[in-house]
């Protein structure tokens, strides 16, 4: 890919994209002998056989004299990851025709420099923490894998509305630092909800950056402008301080060229407020797996009403008012995590209807002194943890 090998099979493909389609033929061909892939079904590792692999670094061997030969200036990829460098020099922004970096695991890199955003012809900057980075990423328009990239109230960083302009973002994207953002108008300029290739949205605020002038009101509508693609897969909410959550998280529905659309692709739900008093009543995820509450008031309604034919694991932390019962709808899970429910005196009366429960960890939960007789009907547990104090 990084040498153009890709170019010609179908111009309305992206590079990416071919490249997906012929890792995933040579899964089922002899070429690669195993694989892994992620929660959403997406292929993240592959294993070679030996003899192609002794292939591989003969040629690598190869194309390594080639590079100390010749000038850098051609380089298309550079993988500086776990070095211990606390800032990156600016010279590297000379390479114009790199198309991939990877710096995961720099653990004492602060920051990029503002040469980044000269290389234009970018299209993955690989960087597994939320990292500060100076204006002008807008100008990266073939970006598509970003950064866990953090909003600064410093002068001559980054700000949300460039996002707009990366139209190709896709897989991964998290955001932090969004205490910063003041506004509905400025949340909706980074044109989220337009990015169809987003699998996975992380939006962070940080309770130890917010300003002490900070709006509940202002926190809502950022959250509101930040709405989602409907194919989106995965989402996580931390640190919010609303009073309530805006519209589309309430009722699991977008705009999507000004129709309504739900979000019937979501397979993991991440809810970790900083406000105590937060509900939440949507009314069904129907293909969620993977559902995860903290800090919030009550579940009550979400668990009574929501459609959970698919959910594999919950997990419910500090949530003040739980549901009584859990109905056959929860039929899949194998996973259930109580903790710091400070309220709860007894787990829901249909608890043995949880014939697939395999793991119950239940934690910190003062008046909850027994668990019930039903427990003994769970005949598929493999794991129970209890702690009530």
């Amino acid at each position: 890919m990084a040498h153009d090998l890709f170019g010609g099979s179908d111009l309305k493909l992206k590079m990416e994209e071919i490249a997906r389609e012929l890792s995933q033929h040579f899964v089922e061909s002899i070429f690669l002998a195993t694989s892994e892939s992620n929660e959403y079904g997406e292929l993240r590792t592959c294993k070679m056989h030996d003899l192609v692999h002794d292939l591989t670094r003969f040629v690598g061997r190869r194309d390594w004299l080639i590079c100390e030969i010749g000038e850098l200036k051609h380089l298309r990829y550079l993988g500086l990851s776990h070095n211990p460098f606390k800032e990156l020099q600016s010279r590297f922004q000379l390479y114009t025709n790199l198309r991939t970096l990877g710096l995961e695991g720099c653990k004492h890199l602060g920051g990029l420099p503002k040469g980044l955003i000269k290389l234009v012809n970018l299209r993955h900057l690989h960087i597994d923490k939320f990292m500060k980075v100076h204006a002008g990423i807008e100008r990266l328009t073939c970006l598509q894998i970003l950064p866990c990239l953090e909003l600064s109230a410093s002068n001559g960083e980054w700000k949300l509305h460039e996002l707009g302009c990366l139209r190709d973002v896709r897989g991964w994207l998290q955001i932090g630092g969004l205490e910063h953002a003041k506004c509905k108008e400025e949340a909706q300029k980074a044109e989220i909800g337009a990015k169809a290739g987003i699998s996975f949205l992380h939006l962070a605020w940080s309770s130890l950056e917010r300003d002490e002038d900070s709006s509940i009101v202002e926190e809502l509508e950022v959250l509101d402008g930040l709405q989602p693609h409907p194919n989106l897969q995965g989402l996580i909410v931390q640190g919010f301080n609303g009073d309530s959550f805006p519209g589309w998280l309430r009722r699991m529905t977008v705009v999507n060229n000004d129709n309504l659309a739900s979000l019937d692709n979501l397979v993991v739900v991440r809810l970790i407020v900083g406000y105590p008093l937060l509900t939440i009543t949507p009314t069904g995820f129907p293909s969620l797996r993977d559902l995860e509450l903290r800090q919030i008031k009550s579940a009550q309604r979400l668990l009574q009403c929501g459609k959970w034919s698919y959910l594999t694991s919950l997990i419910l932390e500090d949530v003040e008012d739980l549901s009584n019962e859990f109905g056959e709808q929860f039929i899949s899970l194998e996973t259930l995590e109580i903790i710091r429910c400070r309220k709860l005196a007894c787990l829901p009366e249909d608890l043995g209807k949880l014939t697939s429960l395999k793991k119950l960890d239940v934690r910190w939960c003062p008046k909850l002194k027994s668990l019930p007789d039903q427990l003994r009907r769970l005949t598929a547990l493999e794991e129970l943890t209890y702690c009530w104090i």
